[in-house]
């Protein structure tokens, strides 16, 4: 557990410096994933309550 806790902050600074990487060389790219990951949250979350719903 304490592993986990000491590299979380190095694992979310890689993380956000390349995510900031890839926006920087292709902006298009990360609009449009941004994009289809906006679509696909509702579709998430219907799926999520549906399955919660049944059990």
């Amino acid at each position: 557990m304490l592993l986990i806790r000491i590299l979380t902050l190095p694992i979310a600074l890689l993380t956000l410096s390349a995510l900031y990487s890839i926006s920087i060389k292709a902006p298009q790219a990360v609009e449009i994933g941004s994009i289809v990951l906006w679509m696909a949250l509702p579709l998430l979350l219907i799926a999520k309550l549906t399955i919660r719903i049944w059990n």
